[in-house]
């Protein structure tokens, strides 16, 4: 249910011991099925609201409103304390064609918006032996398909998908980065004493 997400999320950017843990090494988490959040949530809103449907809400005006600013802000919450998170979603294709991550904007949008990369995959099928070969990755939006990355100087397709290949990738293109642009590197908790510091 929504209610045991929201209470996961409370306990992992409220509890001083999961806190603790992030300080000392990475953890990764892991949300599957990224477009299903949204239907949870709207079932909430409805039970909440005792109406059917979040159209139904406000005197007929809708849930809209209250809809995206709870998916927003948990979304806020889980990615502002430096666990690595990856989101699963599943595709969907417009009627013209291009394939993007399933599900409604006010649920994706905020997902996408904090992805430092959105990677999609494609399938490569199976081999001689019927054993599935690796899927590949692509790293940037094509006329067919959404992706992208926030690393300007990262390979864009990975012909085989793997956490370890996408964190090679990462790591060249960070130090492309600093190579071509001088730039400066820092850890999390440097760039959450910058973000204090000039706020």
């Amino acid at each position: 249910t929504y209610n045991d997400v929201k209470a996961h999320v409370r306990m992992l950017t409220t509890n001083p011991q999961w806190l603790k843990a992030l300080e000392q090494e990475p953890i990764t988490l892991v949300f599957d099925g990224i477009e299903n959040l949204g239907l949870l949530c709207q079932r909430w809103l409805c039970s909440k609201y005792d109406v059917t449907d979040i159209a139904e809400g406000k005197g007929g005006f809708g849930l809209w409103g209250y809809y995206e600013k709870e998916i927003a802000g948990l979304i806020n919450d889980i990615v502002s304390h430096g666990y690595t998170i990856v989101f699963i979603g599943h595709e969907q294709e417009t009627k013209e064609g291009f394939r993007k991550i399933a599900g409604d904007k006010r649920n994706i949008k905020p997902i996408q918006d904090s992805s430092d990369i959105v990677a999609y995959l494609t399938s490569n099928g199976v081999d001689e032996n019927n054993r599935v070969i690796p899927s590949s990755a692509w790293l940037a939006e094509t006329d067919q398909f959404f992706a992208r990355s926030r690393f300007d100087y990262m390979d864009t397709y990975l012909e085989v998908f793997s956490a370890e290949n996408l964190i090679k990738a990462i790591e060249e293109g960070i130090n492309r980065q600093i190579e071509i642009e001088n730039a400066e590197v820092t850890d999390f908790a440097g760039q959450q004493d910058m973000y204090t510091s000039s706020v």
